[in-house]
C-alpha cells in the first residue's frame, strides 16, 4: 500500500487527517505496516497506541510497546509475523526480539525525517511546530539528528522566537541561561541593548545548545549569570556615587533582612528603574541562614514501627448499641498506642496554662479543645449510656 492510500483508508477509519504516513518494515519480526504522524500535540511521556495484526489477524488496537517510546507523535497499523502474543492476546512477549524489531522500525522513523530535510522542508516545518518536544527528544539522544534538526529549533530569545540557523548568524557566540528565572532576569535589558539571550530552561534546550560546538566548531557557547551580566552596567561618576550615598545606604539597612545589597549603576532600557538579580548560589547562601538555629534530630527509618490499622468488621454498626462494646474496645486499643502522645499534649498544656494570659484555672475551654481525638470519641459514646449504667466510667475534660 502507497503512503497516499494509507492516509486514504486511515481517513475513513478514523475521520482523520494525519500529516504524512512512514513505511515502515522489519526484517527480524517480519513486520510491515504504516506509521502515521498526528496532526496535533501530545505530552512527551504520553503513549500511543497502535492496531497490530499477527499473520493477518487482529491481534489488538491498543498495542504500546511495538514502537520505541520517543515516537509517541505518531500511531501505526502494522502485520507481524514473528513476535510471540501474550496470553491475554492483547501485548507481545518483552523479549529480544520484540527490541530487535521495535530498534528496526524506529530506524525507519527515523531515515523518514531525515529524508524530508531535503525533501520536503515545508512538512518538516510543520511537524516542528506541531511536535516540537518530541523532536527536541529525538535530537537529544541522536547525533545525526541533532546535526540535521538543530538549525530548524525555534527557541526564546530576547529578540524574539527565533530558530538556531537565525539565532548563529547574529553572532560567533551564543548566550543563554539555564532557568527561566534566570532568563526573566536580565531579558528586559538584553532586549534594550540588543544582546540575544537564549532561554535555555525549558526542556531539554540547554542540552541542545551546550552541544552546538560539536556540529559547529566555529561557534562559542557561554552561559550568562545574572550577576555577571549586570557587572557589564556603566558605573556612575564619583560625583554621583556621592550625591546616590546617603540613598544606597538607606536603602542597604532596608535590605538587610532580606540578604540583599543595593548597587546603583546605569543601564537600559529608561523604563525599568529597578532590576533584582540572583543565581542558584545565592539562592542556596540564603537558605542555609534561614536554618541556622534550628535543631533537627536525625534517626533511622528503621527504628520506625510499622503499624497497620486493624479493619472494622463489615458488619459493625456504629449506631447500634449492640456494637457499642466492640467500638469502644477499639477506641480502647488506639488509646494505648497512642499513650505517648497523649502524655506529651497534656504535659505541655499544664505547663503552659498559667502562661497564657487572661486564662484562669477553672477555665477549661483550652484544654478540653486540645485533647486528642480519640477523648472526645468517648465522651460522645458515653453520653447516651450514663443513665441506664451508672457505672460507666467517663473521661473527664478537667484532668488529663
Amino acid at each position: 500500500m502507497q503512503p497516499a492510500e494509507a492516509l486514504h483508508f486511515m481517513k475513513i477509519k478514523y475521520d482523520q487527517t494525519f500529516l504524512d504516513a512512514i513505511p515502515l518494515t522489519s526484517t527480524m519480526g517480519e513486520a510491515k505496516g504504516m506509521a502515521f504522524i498526528l496532526p496535533y500535540p501530545v505530552r512527551i511521556n504520553a503513549k500511543q497506541t497502535h492496531r497490530v495484526y499477527v499473520k493477518q489477524m487482529l491481534l489488538s488496537e491498543k498495542v504500546e510497546k511495538i514502537l520505541p517510546d520517543w515516537s509517541f507523535f505518531v500511531t501505526s497499523v502494522l502485520n507481524v509475523t514473528q513476535l510471540r502474543p501474550t496470553a491475554s492476546r492483547e501485548e507481545f512477549y518483552d523479549d529480544p526480539m520484540l527490541d530487535m524489531v521495535r530498534k528496526e522500525l524506529g530506524d525507519g522513523i527515523r531515515e523518514y525525517l531525515i529524508h524530508l530535510v531535503h525533501t520536503n522542508p515545508t512538512l518538516l516545518k510543520q511537524i516542528i511546530q506541531i511536535h516540537y518536544e518530541s523532536i527536541k527528544s529525538l535530537a537529544k539522544e541522536d547525533n545525526e539528528l541533532y546535526a540535521l534538526f538543530i538549525d530548524w529549533l525555534p527557541f526564546q530569545t530576547t529578540l524574539g522566537i527565533k530558530k538556531m540557523k537565525e539565532i548563529r548568524s547574529l553572532s560567533e557566540q551564543v548566550l543563554f541561561t539555564s532557568s527561566v528565572d534566570e532568563y526573566r532576569q536580565i531579558s528586559q535589558v538584553a532586549k534594550s541593548q540588543s544582546i540575544c539571550v537564549i532561554n535555555g530552561g525549558y526542556t531539554h534546550d540547554a542540552e541542545l545548545i551546550q552541544r552546538l560546538p560539536q556540529v559547529f566548531p566555529e561557534l562559542a557557547v557561554k552561559h550568562v549569570d545574572p550577576l555577571s551580566f549586570s557587572q557589564n552596567f556603566t558605573d556612575l561618576s564619583l560625583a554621583e556615587r556621592e550625591q546616590a550615598y546617603e540613598f544606597i545606604r538607606l536603602a542597604n539597612v532596608i535590605l538587610a533582612r532580606y540578604q540583599c545589597t543595593a548597587e546603583m549603576k546605569k543601564f537600559s532600557p529608561d523604563e525599568l528603574p529597578v532590576l533584582y538579580t540572583t543565581n542558584e548560589e545565592a539562592l542556596f547562601l540564603r537558605t542555609a541562614g534561614e536554618d541556622e538555629g534550628r535543631e533537627y534530630i536525625l534517626f533511622h527509618a528503621s527504628s520506625v514501627p510499622i503499624k497497620r490499622h486493624v479493619k472494622i468488621k463489615a458488619e459493625a454498626n456504629p449506631f447500634d448499641p449492640g456494637w457499642e462494646a466492640y467500638f469502644e474496645s477499639r477506641i480502647a486499643k488506639q488509646m494505648v498506642d497512642k499513650g505517648t502522645r497523649k502524655k506529651a499534649t497534656t504535659a505541655t498544656l499544664e505547663r503552659t496554662r498559667w502562661h497564657l494570659p487572661g486564662l484562669q484555672r477553672k477555665d477549661h475551654r483550652l484544654y478540653r479543645m486540645a485533647q486528642p481525638s480519640y477523648g472526645l470519641e468517648i465522651q460522645r459514646r458515653s453520653r447516651h449510656t450514663r443513665k441506664s449504667s451508672p457505672t460507666t466510667p467517663e473521661l473527664s475534660s478537667t484532668s488529663p
